[in-house]
C-alpha cells in the first residue's frame, strides 16, 4: 500500500477493493494476495470489497467452474452449488 496515495475521502488508500491490486495473478494463474498489502490496516474489508465487485465474483465463479472438474462427490457437488446461489 502506498501511504501517500489516499482516495478522496482521505481514509482509505486508492487501492481499496482493486481485485488486480489486492489479489493478483501470478504465473501459474493462481491469485494470492499481494504482499504490499500484508500491513495494511484495511485488508480484510479490501479483500471483501475486491471479491465482492463484479470482477470478483467472476473470478468466483470462474473457480467454481473449475472445481467442477474434480470428483468430490455429494458434499461437494453441494459445497459449490451452494456457493453459486450466494454469488448469484
Amino acid at each position: 500500500m502506498d501511504l501517500g496515495k489516499l482516495n478522496n475521502d482521505s481514509i482509505k488508500p486508492l487501492c481499496f477493493g482493486d481485485l488486480q491490486k489486492v489479489l493478483p495473478q501470478d504465473d501459474d494463474i493462481i491469485r494470492g494476495p499481494n504482499s504490499e498489502c500484508q500491513s495494511c490496516s484495511y485488508l480484510k474489508d479490501c479483500l471483501k470489497i475486491a471479491l465482492d465487485s463484479k470482477q470478483g465474483k467472476e473470478w468466483q465463479l470462474s473457480r467454481l467452474e473449475e472445481l467442477k472438474c474434480r470428483d468430490d462427490g455429494v458434499l461437494g457437488f453441494i459445497k459449490r452449488w451452494s456457493r453459486l446461489k450466494m454469488l448469484k
